[in-house]
């Protein structure tokens, strides 16, 4: 009988075996048994589509510490099954915890009577609120039993509170064991160990560099997948995000602004009427005769398309952007004057009797 430490180092073992049994010969056969196997195999009737359990199916409530009792010993689930009944499914060397037909939680089994079997991971969300309560929680005592809780771990909590503070550091700390959740625990530590190489004490800092490190040399990488299996990678150019790169561009594209200039009427040059933008980005020249808005269909059609690939937060966001990176300040205080110097030069020009009765 072979010694192991666990059940499920006593499966791996034999997927082994069973891998090097598909070589051997039965006797004096030509065929291995893989050979054989997978001749028979197309014969053999398909499984069913529901799987079977093969547990004994409990309705236990969940307490307000967030536990389960199952045979008179306890299990934790997440917190935010307090109070619900939930579906347990008690097999020979697990506990499977359903809500529905979803898995919520799961348990190596415990024989002893009385016993407690806790995660980490249940308890986060009310450790972030209280993390006060964190250090001398039973939760992390039983993840540091187990080595779940890391000296990784151990090391990005030390700096984190002495940067941060002891509240700031836990929930920082709380914030990288929630990525547990959607990484693997190889790509979380490197992702720890390289934020702290640089000094950062950071959830996100840490979240960047596991996803750097899953992408590029981590667990889920695929880099030893054979060349011609890799998809080409596609990258996808935001033609929002082009046009913003480029202030000059972006100014050209929000002129003529719209309500300056009527779709029918005499007006005066619109270039005229935005002083301050018209500074930035200097108009084409002039025509002899007055200028008006019904403009030759090409410049329509070129300003046209810019403003209906800019929304108005976009145009605002692209003046903003554009002011900075051309070191104008001030554009946004003189914007409001000249639109309504624009509007009143406007009025003037579609009703010159009552602009002249107002000023007599």
């Amino acid at each position: 009988m072979p010694e192991v430490d666990s059940l499920a180092e006593l499966n791996e073992r034999i997927r082994g075996w069973e891998a090097e049994d598909d070589d051997r010969r039965i006797a004096d056969r030509i065929r291995t048994v893989g050979e054989d196997f997978a001749t028979e195999q197309p014969l053999l009737a398909p499984l069913p589509v529901e799987p079977f359990d093969p547990g004994l199916v409990l309705t236990p409530r969940v307490d307000r510490s967030s536990l389960i009792t199952v045979r008179m010993v306890k299990y934790s689930v997440p917190v935010r099954f307090i109070g619900r009944k939930v579906r347990v499914s008690l097999r020979a060397n697990e506990v499977v915890v359903f809500d529905g037909r979803t898995p919520i939680a799961a348990h190596p089994r415990i024989a002893a009577r009385t016993g407690t079997s806790v995660q980490l991971d249940h308890y986060l969300e009310v450790l972030k609120i209280k993390p006060g309560a964190f250090p001398g929680s039973s939760a992390l005592a039983a993840a540091r039993a187990t080595g779940t809780f890391t000296s990784a771990h151990e090391a990005f909590w030390a700096a984190a509170r002495r940067v941060n503070g002891d509240a700031a550091g836990t929930r920082e700390l709380i914030d990288v064991l929630l990525l547990h959740r959607s990484m693997t625990e190889a790509d979380v530590v490197a992702g720890i160990a390289a934020a702290l190489k640089v000094g950062a004490v950071s959830a996100d800092v840490v979240a960047l560099e596991a996803r750097r490190h899953a992408g590029t040399g981590g667990a889920n990488s695929g880099r030893h997948l054979p060349a011609h299996t890799v998809a080409p990678e596609h990258r996808v150019v935001s033609l929002t995000q082009r046009r913003l790169a480029d202030p000059a561009a972006v100014i050209a594209g929000l002129l003529p602004i719209p309500g300056l200039c009527p779709a029918s009427g005499p007006t005066t040059n619109c270039w005229r009427s935005a002083p301050a933008l018209a500074a930035l980005h200097p108009p084409p020249a002039r025509p002899t005769k007055r200028a008006t808005c019904h403009e030759p269909h090409h410049h329509r059609h070129h300003h046209l398309a810019w403003q209906r690939g800019l929304t108005e937060p976009a145009a605002l966001a692209a003046i903003d952007q554009a002011c900075r990176r051309l070191r104008l300040p001030t554009i946004r205080a003189v914007l409001d004057e000249a639109l309504a110097a624009a509007n009143r030069e406007q009025l003037v020009s579609r009703f010159p009797g009552r602009a002249a009765a107002g000023r007599m």
